[in-house]
Formats: structure tokens, C-alpha cells, sequence
């Protein structure tokens, strides 16, 4: 499927996400992941369920705030602070990524959390909020934040 720019603007503008089926991403073993804009389901995987696209739409909510804010502060620090080059900004849309993964591996190994990926702050949000199909209307911005120290 060939995906155009008025697909990409039309995702961007609709805060939806495009749905891609194939056998790379997700890997084995998952059903579906988000990377904003696109939806990633494996190839011969269950069709998915509205709870299913509303959990991995609140996944691409929060990508689209983590790499919004990540773009702000690497501008910040590369073109008015003069701390690093502009070359970092290309690194923004990994931050939600790093983050989580960061967050995953402290709750695994110094926390010692049991189920660490399900106290993932963004897991936590799409989680708890994946059967609330009215969620994302009203949704405020940042509202994996409170997830955090849970």
C-alpha cells in the first residue's frame, strides 16, 4: 500500500494513525505497535479490535508529545544555547523510545518491579484508558505524566 502525503497530513491533522500490515514490525510474538503515524500490525495477525487501535492510538499520542517537546529543548540547546549542534534535533523522533526504554530497564532491574511493562507510564495510560473508546476526545496533553511515579 502506498502511503502519500495527504495520508500523512490527513493522519497528522485527525490525530489518527494508518494502519500497515507486514511481517517485519511488529515482531513475532505482538499483535501491533504504534511508531506515529503508522500502525503496525503483523501480516495474518487477528483483525484488531477498537480497544486494540484505541491502546495504540494513545501510544501515538504520546510519541507525538514526546517528540514535539524533544524538538523544542534540542533546539533550545543547539541553535540559542550554542551547547550542541543542530544534528541532535535528528535524534528527537528516537527520545520516546529511549525514554521507554530507559523507564522499562530501571523497573526491571533497580525497582525490581514484577510485570515491568505493564508500569511503563505510557503502558499504564493506554492501559487504563484502552477500554474508554470517547478517551482521546478528551484527553489533556501529557496525561501519561501522573503515570510515572506509580
Amino acid at each position: 500500500m502506498a502511503i502519500g502525503w495527504y495520508s500523512l497530513w490527513y493522519s497528522l491533522l485527525t490525530q489518527q494513525v494508518i494502519e500497515v500490515r507486514n511481517d517485519i514490525i511488529p515482531f513475532k510474538g505482538f499483535l501491533a505497535t504504534c511508531i506515529w503515524p503508522f500502525l503496525f500490525v503483523r501480516e495474518g495477525a487477528r483483525e484488531l479490535t477498537a480497544e486494540d487501535k484505541n491502546h495504540e492510538t494513545i501510544h501515538g499520542y504520546q510519541q507525538l508529545e514526546v517528540l514535539i517537546v524533544s524538538l523544542i529543548v534540542l533546539f533550545l540547546l543547539s541553535v540559542v544555547f550554542h551547547v550542541m549542534s543542530p544534528w541532535w534535533m535528528f535524534a528527537a523522533p528516537f527520545v520516546y523510545f529511549i525514554w521507554y526504554g530507559l523507564e522499562y530497564a530501571m523497573r526491571k532491574w533497580i525497582i525490581r518491579q514484577e510485570k515491568p511493562y505493564r508500569k511503563v507510564a505510557f503502558e499504564q495510560e493506554a492501559y487504563t484508558n484502552e477500554n474508554d473508546l470517547t478517551y482521546l476526545k478528551g484527553r489533556k496533553p501529557f496525561a501519561w505524566v501522573k503515570y510515572l511515579m506509580k
